[in-house]
């Protein structure tokens, strides 16, 4: 009976009950009202129009050459969002990962520029009390549909660190030192795509994207479903 439910659940908007028009759970009408993120720095994520890089973008060193995300993260993508992370509703990575796909079939995307897709790990205790990585889940749907390589295991988080959410902007990057490193000293790629649910101040991916550039990934691009602008 719930497996009967939960698929039935597959034909209908979440948001407005309304039949789903494509294999997700959600109407066009209510895709076109979702906070699109529009015009951002391709280097940072923050707000500008036109779109261009940013002034402090265009004379600082960036670890991540490039960003991706097609939502701010402001209702309804936070609550999909925290209700993936938090209230165990594993389909919604589905969704959120076939939005983030689209999104970058329809930008001025290329795939030829990477290898690999990567997710932003956990680590192992919030892992083992979620079940699941939810950067992990939606990267899994994104590969699929941009029929690309995924590796869920050479990028490790072997530190348990303090939730991000809690901290401000110097904490954050502090309590990402040496959180994370890769299964062999040098990658087998040259290019590697981030997968996060959301970035706020880009702590978690400059992390990550360091220990990559470390063992010799040239190029990095992060890709996540929304941009939660930090105050």
């Amino acid at each position: 009976m719930f497996k009967w439910w939960h698929q039935l659940q597959q034909h209908f908007c979440l948001f407005c009950l309304a039949p789903a028009t494509k294999k997700i759970p959600i109407c066009d009408k209510c895709i076109e009202v979702l906070p699109h993120s529009e015009s951002y720095c391709p280097q940072c994520g923050s707000p500008l129009t036109p779109p261009s890089s940013c002034l402090t973008c265009t004379t600082e060193s960036a670890l991540i050459s490039r960003f991706w995300f097609p939502f701010w993260y402001v209702e309804p993508i936070d609550t999909l969002i925290k209700a993936l992370k938090f209230a165990n509703q594993l389909y919604l990575a589905r969704l959120l990962g076939e939005l983030l796909a689209d999104y970058l079939l329809s930008v001025n995307f290329k795939l030829a520029d990477i290898d690999v897709i990567m997710p932003v790990p956990l680590g192992a205790k919030r892992l083992a009390q979620r079940g699941y990585n939810q950067a992990g889940e939606i990267a899994k749907v994104v590969a699929r549909r941009l029929n690309l390589p995924l590796d869920l295991t050479y990028l490790e988080r072997h530190v348990d660190t303090t939730a991000q959410a809690t901290l401000n902007v110097k904490r954050r990057k502090r309590n990402l030192s040496h959180a994370f490193r890769v299964a062999v000293s040098t990658a087998p790629y040259h290019s590697v795509a981030l997968i996060d649910d959301v970035f706020t101040t880009q702590a978690t991916l400059n992390a990550c994207a360091s220990v990559l550039q470390a063992a010799k990934v040239r190029y990095i691009e992060a890709w996540c479903v929304a941009h939660a602008r930090f105050n």
